[in-house]
């Protein structure tokens, strides 16, 4: 940047110069423009009135020509006419006489006019020998004068330093010469003097400029002291503002229930300045914390969810308990048959319990039945008809009736049954405490048997079997449905609850968040500090700028001052304005002595000239007056008639 700076300034300074150079080009331009356009405007006037002249001097040419003619015409009619009279012999006789007569009057007038113009010459001749003498004493004053006046120039060229011009002029042989000598002289002194005044002013204005940089760079060192002030003042506000921040985290953590940050608090106050750095530790704790919530809420409300469900299916059951009063089995998933248009029915509706068998017989025998899949068996009428879909059936028909104990023992089929064959079926199922040893047999402690298949289950009581037990069942069915409602809306409410607890945690942890300390105070001393780090580095640049310009305006100071001393030295002039003022009146007081002084040489000059005119004229005058009295006295001797 200082070499740009450099680079610049040296441009700038040959722009300025080129500018000069430009100007003064223009200048001489102009200038010769200007002569040369007044030149053509007196040329064309000289032509317009040489034109008119010409046009005047035509005319009076003519009119000259005619006059001329006329007078030419004139002249010889008189000449004819003197020539009649001369040819006339009166003219021949008078013409000798009136000679004579004329003859002695003119010697008469001419002796008298020789006498005057004698006694005139002699007249001229003395008062040209006065003037003579007079204007040869004029030229003896003048010559002295010039003399005197040659001494008094000679001296004032010595105090401008041109005595060599000076005798240049003083042996120049004519006036007009020593004239064009002397202003040349005067001219290229006075070049000089300006010279070195250009060079004075130029490091006058330099000294001026490095008084304005010393002024602007101690306005910028004091501008910068300033902001360096100011800089402290915004860093002691932001430590102030940062140590009540960082005092206001540590009462805020310490007031967090939900937001587990008692063990990064060291963390959050070393990183109180940076409000990025903290929110992410408290985001980080408050999304954990939040994610914990959430899979609590997720869990509970699905475990909600679910009971809601449960308790929805067990009241529509229990509805659906209150409404009927025929329970039966949940049909299973193979069933695909539409057992409303098939005759016949179930195995459960078809039998009742025969008097006297006891409930937990009733139990085990229908949760034999009902885990080996005959309880809800479709007996038909015949097991000729086709059915459409999947199904299980009874046949009695397939049967072979048991060898001792069977069904038809503890159940007895219904006399409104459609299926003649019931009693035969029940017969072809063998009975007795365990399942016996046949095909098809069930116990009364609830084993089963089918073929190769055997099994077992239990259930409390028999539900489906005879109308007594399925309103034992339904009754039972319905409490236990109640009791587990009951059930289901305590854990319900208990999972609301728990829900509740995890909301009011939640806004807990929200209102938290909120009352988490604001960095508003230090953000804007931050910002304060910032503004004045800028304004520090501003007026930095400032001050850098001022120095630069302080040294390159005291670099220029040094050059105006050699170039001052050089032009200065080289001319022989002085430094200083004053004296430089009085170069420039010394140098015009040489040149209007010089003047005075080649007047006085020019008037002499003239004089001596006149001098020698005033002394031939008085010569010839002498002689003229002479030769006219010698002719009068000869006009004086000659006879008259």
């Amino acid at each position: 940047m200082a070499r740009l700076a450099q680079e610049v300034e040296a441009a700038r300074g040959l722009a300025d110069r080129n500018r000069t150079y430009a100007r003064r080009v223009l200048r001489a331009a102009a200038a010769s423009l200007i002569s040369a356009t007044s030149t053509m405007d007196g040329i064309t006037r000289k032509a317009r009135e040489s034109r008119e002249a010409y046009e005047k001097a035509k005319q009076r040419l003519a009119e000259l020509t005619t006059e001329q003619e006329r007078l030419a015409a004139e002249d010889d009619e008189l000449a004819h006419r003197i020539d009649g009279l001369q040819e006339s012999d009166l003219f021949r006789e008078g013409q000798q006489l009136d000679r004579l007569r004329r003859d002695a009057d003119t010697a008469a007038q001419a002796a008298a006019a020789a006498e005057r113009k004698a006694a005139e010459r002699a007249r001229e001749a003395d008062d040209d020998a006065a003037k003579a003498s007079a204007v040869q004493a004029a030229y003896e004053q003048a010559e002295q004068a010039a003399d005197r006046a040659r001494g008094e120039a000679g001296q004032a060229a010595e105090r401008v330093g041109l005595a060599a011009s000076f005798e240049e002029v003083a042996a120049a042989r004519d006036v007009p010469t020593a004239r064009k000598l002397l202003q040349a002289a005067v001219d290229s002194r006075t070049r000089q003097v300006d010279q070195v005044r250009k060079a004075l002013y130029e490091h006058v204005g330099a000294v001026a400029e490095r008084r304005k940089a010393e002024t602007r760079l101690e306005d910028c060192r004091e501008q910068e002291a300033r902001a360096e002030a100011r800089l402290v003042e915004a860093q002691t506000r932001r430590e102030e503002a940062l140590a009540r921040l960082q005092e206001a985290i540590e009462r805020w953590c310490s007031e967090c229930r939900e937001l587990p940050l008692a063990a990064r608090l060291d963390e959050l106050v070393d990183a109180a300045e940076d409000e990025n750095a903290v929110m992410r530790v408290v985001n980080d704790a408050a999304a954990a914390v939040a994610d914990e919530l959430t899979r609590a809420e997720t869990t509970l409300d699905a475990r909600r969810q679910a009971l809601a469900e449960e308790r929805a299916r067990l009241d529509a059951e229990r509805a659906e308990l209150a409404r009927r009063t025929v329970l039966a089995p949940e049909p299973p998933r193979t069933r695909t048959a539409d057992r409303a248009r098939l005759p016949g029915g179930p195995l459960w509706r078809l039998v009742d319990w025969r008097p006297g068998v006891d409930e937990s017989t009733q139990a085990g025998v229908e949760a034999a039945l009902e885990a080996s899949g005959l309880l809800d068996a479709w007996v038909l009428p015949s097991g000729e008809l086709a059915v459409d879909g999947h199904d299980t059936f009874a046949d009695g028909a397939l049967t072979t009736p048991a060898p001792g104990s069977s069904l038809a023992d503890v159940l007895t089929v219904d006399p409104d049954a459609p299926v003649p064959r019931g009693a035969a079926l029940l017969r072809g199922i063998a009975f007795g405490v365990t399942a016996p040893d046949h095909p098809a047999a069930i116990g009364a402690d609830g084993t089963w048997r089918l073929g190769a298949a055997r099994g077992s289950w239990a259930k409390p009581a028999a539900g489906f079997i005879g109308a007594a037990a399925q309103e034992r069942a339904r009754a039972r069915r319905i409490a236990e449905l109640t009791a587990r409602i009951e059930d289901l809306d305590e854990r319900i409410a208990g999972v609301r609850a728990e829900l509740d607890a995890l909301a009011g945690r939640r806004e807990a942890l929200n209102a938290e968040q909120r009352r988490r300390p604001g960095h508003d105070e230090l953000r804007a001393a931050t910002g304060q500090v910032a503004r004045a780090e800028a304004e520090v580095a501003a007026r930095a640049d400032a001050v850098s700028r001022a120095q630069q310009e302080h040294a390159a305006v005291e670099r220029r100071v040094a050059t105006a001052l050699r170039q001052l001393s050089l032009v200065a030295g080289e001319h022989g002039l002085p430094t200083e304005e004053a004296a430089l003022d009085a170069v420039d009146a010394a140098l015009g007081a040489y040149r209007n002595k010089c003047h005075a002084w080649l007047d006085l040489r020019q008037q002499a000059a003239t004089l001596a000239g006149q001098a020698q005119a005033a002394a031939e004229r008085a010569a010839r005058s002498r002689r003229d007056a002479d030769a006219a009295a010698q002719e009068a006295a000869d006009l004086r001797r000659l006879p008259r008639p």
